[in-house]
C-alpha cells in the first residue's frame, strides 16, 4: 500500500479505473463484419452485407447478444424491395390515371369552347336578323311569329349561358 501512496495513486482510485476499463470493453461487444469489394477495398461494419456469405470476424463471449439472422435480414430486404416495387407501380398507375383525366378534361374544354362559339353565333344571328325562319318539310321557308322569335332568342341566350360560363 505504501508503494501506491508514494506513486500518488490511492488504492480506491486504482480500483475505479479498473472498473471503468472493464465496463467500456463490455459495452462495445458486438458482431463485426468484414467485406472486400471488387477493387480490394476493405470495410468493417456492424451489419452484414446483402447477398453475401457472412461470418462475424470477432464475437465477444459471455454477453447476451442475439446472433445475426442473415436469412431474416435478406427476407426483410426482399420484402422491402417488393413493397418499393408495388409503390412505384401504384405511382405509375396514378400518373397514368391523372394523365387520362387531364386528356379527357382537355377534350371537354375544347367541346365547351366550340359549343360556346356556336351558341354565340346563333344568338347574334337571331338578334341581328329581323325575319327568322325555319325550313319546312317541302323545303319552303316558314317564317316565325314574334312570339316564336322571342322564344328562339331566349333559348339561344340560355345556350350561351350554359356553354360560355
Amino acid at each position: 500500500m505504501t508503494a501506491f501512496r508514494t506513486a500518488g495513486i490511492s488504492l480506491t482510485a486504482l480500483a475505479g479505473l479498473l472498473l471503468i476499463a472493464g465496463l467500456s470493453t463490455s459495452v462495445s461487444a458486438q458482431n463485426v463484419y468484414k467485406t472486400v469489394d471488387d477493387l480490394g477495398n476493405v470495410e468493417f461494419t456492424d451489419r452484414p452485407p446483402m447477398g453475401a456469405d457472412t461470418r462475424p470476424v470477432e464475437r465477444v463471449k459471455g454477453l447476451d447478444i442475439e446472433p445475426v439472422d442473415n436469412e431474416k435480414i435478406q427476407a426483410e430486404n426482399v420484402q422491402a424491395a417488393e413493397q418499393n416495387g408495388k409503390a412505384q407501380a401504384a405511382q405509375k398507375a396514378r400518373q397514368a390515371s391523372n394523365a387520362e383525366a387531364a386528356a379527357e378534361q382537355q377534350v371537354l374544354n375544347q367541346e365547351r369552347v366550340a359549343n360556346c362559339k356556336s351558341a354565340k353565333a346563333r344568338l347574334t344571328m337571331y338578334q341581328e336578323n329581323g325575319r327568322i325562319y325555319r325550313t319546312g318539310v317541302d323545303g319552303e321557308r316558314e317564317y316565325l311569329t314574334s312570339d316564336e322569335v322571342d322564344s328562339v332568342r331566349t333559348e339561344a341566350a340560355s345556350s350561351v349561358k350554359q356553354w360560355c360560363s
